[in-house]
This record gives C-alpha cells, sequence and structure tokens, in this order.
C-alpha cells in the first residue's frame, strides 16, 4: 500500500481513513498478484456477483468474511452499478491498496484503462482515471472508517476535513490529470512508457496512494484558501467619500 509520510506527519482523521483503508485486507497482496485473479474471474470488463465470490474467496480478502462488515459492504456497493462491478475499478482498488513497486503499479494503471490493449490512452481515458481516483479518496474510502478507532476522530471533525477536501476536490481532479499527462494539459494521448514515467518521478509517485492523492487534494485546498487571500488585499478601494464642510453661521 506504501505511505507517503510518517504517521506523526499526519492527522488523526488521515490515519483513520488509511486504517479504514486496511480492513480491506489488500495490503498482504502484490499487486500484480491482484490484478491476475481479478482478470481470471471477469468477463468483457465486468465482474459479477458470482465472480466476485471468487475472486474474494481466492483472496481472502474482508468481503469473504461472513457476516461482511456493514461499512466494508457500503463500501462495495458504492462501486456496484445493476449488481455489477467494472473490472477497471477493481483494478484500481487492488493496485492503491496492494504492496508492489511503484513501476509495476503505474503500468498496471495504465492497463486498467487501456482495455483494447492498444498501448496508448487518450486524454479522455486520463481523465476518466484520475476522476475516479480522486472519489475513491475522497468520497468512498471514507466509509471505511470504524467506529473504535484508535484515533477517536469525532464525526464532526471527520466532516470538516471531508468537506475542505471536496471544496477543491474538482481542481483536484483537473491538476491530477495535468500530473499524469506529464504537466501538458495540451496532450491528447499518451504511451504506457511515458505514462510510467509521468507518474513514478519523486514528486509524482505519492500519487499511487490514496493518501498521497488527499494530500495532493489538500494542497489544491491551501492554493486556493492563499489565493483567495491574496485576491481580497488586492481588491481596488473605491474613492472616499467627498469631505462635507460644515456650513458657517452667517
Amino acid at each position: 500500500m506504501g505511505c507517503t509520510d510518517s504517521k506523526d506527519n499526519l492527522t488523526p482523521e488521515e490515519l483513520a481513513i488509511m486504517n479504514g483503508e486496511l480492513s480491506l485486507m489488500y495490503q498482504a497482496y502484490q499487486a500484480s498478484d491482484v490484478d491476475l485473479i481479478y482478470r481470471k474471474y471477469s468477463n468483457d470488463g465486468v465482474v459479477n456477483i458470482s465472480q466476485w465470490q471468487n475472486v474474494s474467496s481466492k483472496l481472502k480478502i474482508s468481503a469473504y468474511s461472513i457476516p461482511t462488515s456493514p461499512k466494508i459492504q457500503k463500501f462495495y456497493d458504492s462501486l456496484k452499478s445493476e449488481n455489477k462491478y467494472k473490472l477497471r475499478d477493481l483494478l484500481v482498488i487492488g493496485i492503491y491498496l496492494t504492496t508492489g513497486k511503484s513501476i509495476d503499479k503505474a503500468r498496471l494503471l495504465f492497463e486498467a484503462y487501456d482495455e483494447n490493449d492498444t498501448k496508448v490512452l487518450s486524454k479522455g481515458d486520463i481523465q476518466q482515471m484520475t476522476s475516479f481516483i480522486v472519489e475513491v479518496a475522497v468520497e468512498k474510502t471514507c466509509v471505511l472508517v470504524q467506529d473504535d478507532d484508535p484515533n477517536n476522530v469525532q464525526p464532526e471533525d471527520m466532516a470538516k476535513f471531508l468537506q475542505k477536501l471536496r471544496v477543491v476536490k474538482n481542481k483536484g481532479k483537473q491538476e491530477l490529470c495535468k500530473m499524469f499527462l506529464g504537466g501538458d494539459p495540451a496532450l491528447t494521448e499518451l504511451n504506457m512508457e511515458k505514462f510510467v514515467e509521468n507518474v513514478t518521478m519523486p514528486s509524482t509517485v505519492q500519487l499511487l496512494t490514496f493518501q498521497g492523492v488527499r494530500k495532493f487534494i489538500k494542497k489544491q485546498e491551501i492554493t486556493a484558501s492563499k489565493f483567495a487571500a491574496l485576491t481580497s488585499l488586492k481588491k481596488p478601494v473605491g474613492p472616499s467619500e467627498p469631505k462635507v464642510e460644515p456650513l458657517k453661521a452667517k
């Protein structure tokens, strides 16, 4: 799974979310192994309920536990549509929550969206990818926070933490897409080699973890706050009212 910061530098809210992510139990596996199993039990880019049961049984992930935790069930239900899962969605979850070399994770992430094996992703593909990654990091894994989490985060504090991320979530999607494109928003497509290079640089490799993505989005919130403060300072001051001299008694 990987961590981009020491625990001393993380807020209680972030630690609680990370603990929730660990409850899915992917961290015991290599990304390539999970990718292989998901692909084995899928057809035409989807994983049906029967196949999902085979996957969770094979991996012994927490979804296979009886009974399944309501929070874990809620997380997986949020990924489901018409009683099926998109294969690429599950692949992304596996890539982000397992262990493995960053270069391997980057390659698997590219392949998850290269569904026709063209060895090229369009800018639209990258936009879909980064949008989903941000949605999971901000909106989905937070439901996994356990009631007995040792960080003892109060609901109102978690709500404030998430709200700050939500305010700049769309901006975060745009900026993350730009990072995956290598900083060139005019780019219309890129191959696997360039994609892997873009997301495994020292400045971007943290974006292969959900914690790193949340940190990245939080920076957008800080930047937006600073910009708003500077803008307010630069607002032109209107002309002062003309001074009215008191009438002199005749």
